[in-house]
């Protein structure tokens, strides 16, 4: 984002090669949007005695805001892997149940994990 703001201020002043500028400046914006979408959170997940916590926050320096979801294992009843924007983004959502009564918590990102450490998740949350 800083480049995007640098090179368009360049590219206002008298320098040659403003078409430059403002093309460098509109291509990092694009791809900074990108990530943006793409929301590649830190994610971690923590086992505790009853219950299990996920914890995400977004890198990002603006709009981040850390979030925490607690599930109890004895409600914990699943978990689905979703693939969004053509797979560019993957989402994890978690299934409880509490009694007769089923829910879920929205979908929590999982873009920011490589394969290994997706594979790891799976493979935890298979064993609940």
């Amino acid at each position: 984002m800083i480049v995007a703001v640098v090179a368009f201020i360049f590219g206002l002043s008298n320098y040659m090669y403003k078409t430059t500028y403002y093309t460098v400046a509109g291509i990092a914006f694009l791809l900074y949007i990108l990530l943006l979408i793409r929301k590649p959170h830190y994610f971690g997940l923590y086992d505790e005695k009853d219950h299990f916590v996920v914890r995400y926050y977004n890198p990002h320096p603006f709009f981040s805001n850390y979030k925490q979801v607690k599930i109890k294992k004895n409600e914990y009843d699943g978990y689905k892997i979703k693939n969004n924007l053509f797979g560019f983004q993957k989402s994890v959502i978690f299934y409880i149940r509490q009694g007769n009564k089923k829910g879920q918590y929205p979908p929590i990102s999982i873009s920011g994990l490589n394969k290994q450490q997706r594979k790891q998740l799976e493979e935890y949350l298979e064993n609940l």
